[in-house]
């Protein structure tokens, strides 16, 4: 899971040297994500990154001041709100008490990227946005949290999924021009064979969205989409079907549990076990018994 950006700066040495890192991972090139302990401080600074703040534990009556952009804004800081500061922005901000939050930071070009095929694409602009409490966002970012706390239990391929749907709650709601509405087409039926061939010859592989997109030749955002579209499924729930259809089949040829958890692209047995009950009923044991 943490795969480097080549010559991109780790956030540790450029933004809050002050706080504590309870966690830090290089989700993917170019976006890495941090839970922060932050003591009551003023921080100045500008980053290359577009940073996003998901507030997960203020205690009541947290007083926050902030200058972004030399726009002055201030008030009560909450658990759940939102802070966004775009790449290339200066910004003074100062607080009266300890708190705890999530920071997603994410250099522009792969958040235009994470976009895909939008109108004006290149004319996207992310605005500073303050105290915004975003329930979606702020459940996005625990789940995300539990992901990287808990890796290879969904893969990366429900990372990169989750990571892209930030992206575009962010590009429809805190940006200066809205993204269109994809038209849901479906993937031609010639490019969905090639990806669901790959997809069944690669089942024991930490599968990527972008690894899936390339095949398709869209931008992971849209080939979700359409994929979604053709199938039903999001990309990492027909994979993860997929894997508990072969492993049934491996199963009842006789190979043992925990072979066959490898043989699928679980990283642990524990983790197969309980999508297999999640997604069967039963365990695989109770499952072999049962045949």
């Amino acid at each position: 899971m943490d795969i480097q950006p080549v010559n991109h700066p780790d956030i540790r040495e450029i933004y809050g040297l002050s706080a504590t890192y309870l966690q830090h991972n290089f989700l993917a090139p170019g976006i890495q994500f941090a839970h922060l302990q932050h003591p009551p401080r003023e921080e100045s600074g500008r980053t290359e990154d577009h940073l996003i703040f998901i507030h997960t534990d203020v205690p009541p009556a947290t007083y926050h001041e902030m200058v972004t952009d030399g726009i002055f804004s201030a008030g009560e800081l909450k658990t759940g709100d939102t802070i966004i500061i775009p790449a290339g922005v200066d910004c003074t901000a100062n607080w009266d008490q300890e708190h705890y939050y999530l920071l997603l930071a994410v250099e522009p070009q792969v958040f235009q990227q994470q976009l895909g095929e939008f109108d004006h694409r290149d004319e996207i602009d992310l605005h500073p946005q303050f105290f915004v409490p975003d329930s979606l966002l702020y459940h996005l970012g625990v789940t995300l949290q539990r992901e990287v706390e808990n890796p290879g239990f969904n893969g990366q391929l429900y990372l990169d999924s989750l990571l892209t749907t930030i992206s575009l709650h962010i590009a429809r709601h805190y940006c200066t021009h809205k993204t269109r509405k994809i038209q849901k087409v479906g993937l031609p039926n010639s490019t969905l064979k090639r990806v669901l061939d790959y997809i069944g010859t690669h089942l024991e592989c930490n599968l990527t969205l972008a690894e899936l997109a390339a095949i398709a030749q869209f931008s992971p955002n849209y080939f979700a989409i359409q994929f979604k579209q053709s199938t039903g499924l999001a990309p990492h729930q027909y994979v993860l079907y997929q894997r508990i259809k072969k492993a049934k089949t491996l199963l009842v040829n006789g190979y043992e549990i925990a072979e066959v958890a490898n043989q699928v692209g679980f990283a642990h047995q524990s983790h197969f076990t309980r999508h297999f009950k999640r997604l069967v009923g039963v365990t695989p044991k109770r499952f072999l018994a049962q045949k």
